[in-house]
């Protein structure tokens, strides 16, 4: 990856620290994994995508033992007899299949390095409501982006009926001694978060009994 690349991927960095700020950090994660070419590695939808294997060398006595079976295994004394009368095609295969194992070894080690990279994005842009999840080194990427979804998703449910609560709480409040004024600005704040949730009591009739007490407060702050 570029320098520019990898710039364009650390001037903006949103911090996961509540359910709402989901979108914009997923959106975020989206691009440091694709400038990586590892878009498929954090996409929770594609089970399809795995990483690259460790890739694991062999001696040329090896190689001609797994090239040319028996049905019993080989004693030490014949394998090394398979070197001895090795002729220089064989010789040139190995050379072949290490040499494209060499390949897929530096395949590897460059993405475990790139993977390392988005863990460490992930890590330093989750705040520690979710620190515990983003943090195990050896923990599949996409296992670390599925859990937080998953968390995430949950922390969401709560937050909605936090916010039910408190819009209903603020509707209950003209019934008592409030200034009209005070009452206004905690109808609003509330407000605000029931929009952002979309929640149902900000639907249908209690959207509109809200209204009607917004335009209704008397000078002493009880509603009529």
């Amino acid at each position: 990856m570029t320098s520019s690349a990898t710039a364009a991927t650390t001037l903006y960095k949103p911090v996961l620290a509540r359910p709402s700020e989901w979108p914009a950090w997923y959106t975020a994660l989206e691009k440091v994994a694709g400038d990586r070419d590892l878009g498929e590695a954090i996409d929770i939808s594609n089970d399809d995508w795995l990483p690259l294997s460790r890739v694991t060398f062999s001696t040329f006595e090896d190689f001609l033992d797994r090239r040319y079976p028996l049905d019993t295994p080989r004693t030490a004394k014949a394998k090394r007899d398979l070197v001895d009368n090795a002729t220089p095609q064989q010789m040139q295969s190995w050379r072949s299949f290490e040499a494209q194992k060499l390949r897929e070894h530096k395949a590897f080690e460059k993405q475990e390095t790139l993977i390392r990279e988005i863990k460490e994005w992930i890590r330093s842009s989750t705040a520690a409501t979710y620190a515990n999840l983003a943090e195990p080194r050896n923990t599949a990427l996409k296992d670390i982006v599925r859990k937080l979804h998953t968390l995430v998703s949950i922390s969401t449910g709560e937050e909605v009926e936090r916010a039910r609560e408190a819009y209903r709480s603020v509707l209950r409040k003209p019934g008592k001694s409030l200034s009209p004024s005070k009452w206004l600005l905690q109808w609003q704040e509330a407000y605000s978060e029931a929009v952002r949730l979309n929640i149902d009591e900000i639907k249908g009739t209690l959207a509109r009994t809200s209204s009607q007490l917004q335009g209704h407060m008397t000078p002493t702050g009880r509603a009529p």
